[in-house]
């Protein structure tokens, strides 16, 4: 705990009110706090509980739109852990002697999902998409022509976004193309945007360093190749795109999320481990507010994903997820 949570935990416990509470059956997540009052920044103490499932050699989850989704690393599909306890599989169906192996998953309001990764059938290997439902059989791959994706998000119209290159045959980068897409949920390519030269890997930085999310029917990406945060329409039209904060501009992203106002990163900078950056929707300015979340006990957090207010993520040693809110 930091200096401020400290003081007010040696009032007693009945002198700390409740700033939120996510119980979370079967997952065993718990959050409760303390809500501090101005002028000290608003910041509940996190009480952290195991997490059941273990995600260890496994890329770090993530959290979107109710789920908590964990990914193989070679697998066809995905394992959702729900808000309301329990889990879920959801693996992509192919034809007989097709495989599917995901890179990327998504899930929407409203129970959509998209996985994004290697189609290969008769020794041929290409990008794909599957879009369903969660709980449903009916699937629509889409294979987008000769673009490999790296990251995709889902509007809140079905549409999904796309992020990554357009190659040629010899799978080299076409100078000039664009690196977004957005395709409707019946595969209908509806709009493109974003030169590659925008998103061109460089020494030391891949397109890895980069992340797209939705937050209604706005787009965000933010790219360290290009070191900018950008915002589009759902025609890919650019609305802003602003410099990133040296504190995320000249690391490695791990993972970024937000909505409509402030966004967080996970960032590897110069440090031991990585930090929580909030960049400022209104300043654009960034902050490690690692120490506000109480993430200074030595661990190394690991950001899932934004919940309204909430900061989900995990820590390593423990295996424990907290669900932590922050002040706006």
């Amino acid at each position: 705990m930091g200096l401020a949570l400290e003081a007010l935990h040696d009032l007693g416990k009945d002198r700390v009110n409740t700033c939120e509470m996510v119980h979370i059956t079967k997952l065993d997540l718990i959050l409760s706090g303390a809500m501090l009052l101005p002028p000290v920044s608003v910041f509940c103490a996190e009480r952290e509980i195991p997490f059941t499932a273990t995600f260890a050699q496994l890329p770090v989850p993530v959290y979107q739109n109710g789920y908590l989704i964990s990914r193989d690393r070679e697998s066809s599909g995905v394992t959702l852990y729900p808000k309301d306890g329990g889990k879920l599989r959801v693996e992509v169906n192919t034809p007989e002697g097709a495989s599917f192996i995901v890179r990327q998953c998504a899930v929407g309001l409203d129970g959509r999902i998209a996985l994004s990764g290697s189609y290969r059938v008769d020794d041929e290997t290409r990008s794909a998409v599957a879009l369903r439902r969660i709980g449903a059989e009916e699937q629509k791959l889409i294979f987008p022509e000769m673009f490999g994706v790296g990251w995709l998000a889902l509007l809140d119209s079905g549409d999904v976004v796309l992020a990554g290159r357009q190659f040629d045959k010899a799978k080299n980068t076409v100078p000039g193309s664009n690196a977004m897409r957005v395709y409707s949920p019946e595969g209908v390519l509806k709009a493109s945007g974003l030169t590659e030269d925008l998103m061109r890997p460089r020494a030391g930085v891949s397109m890895a360093d980069a992340y797209l999310w939705t937050a209604g029917e706005r787009v965000r990406l933010i790219s360290a190749l290009s070191r900018r945060i950008y915002e589009f329409d759902s025609a890919l039209r650019e609305i802003a795109s602003a410099p990133l904060p040296p504190l995320v501009g000249v690391g490695s992203l791990y993972r970024c999320a937000g909505d409509n106002g402030d966004v967080y990163c996970e960032v590897q900078n110069n440090g031991p481990r990585p930090a929580i950056v909030k960049i400022d929707s209104k300043s654009n300015e960034g902050v490690d507010i690692t120490r506000e979340l109480a993430l200074t006990d030595g661990d190394i957090p690991r950001f899932a994903g934004v919940d309204g207010n909430l900061l989900v993520f995990r820590k390593q040693g423990p295996k424990t997820l907290s669900w932590v809110a922050v002040g706006r």
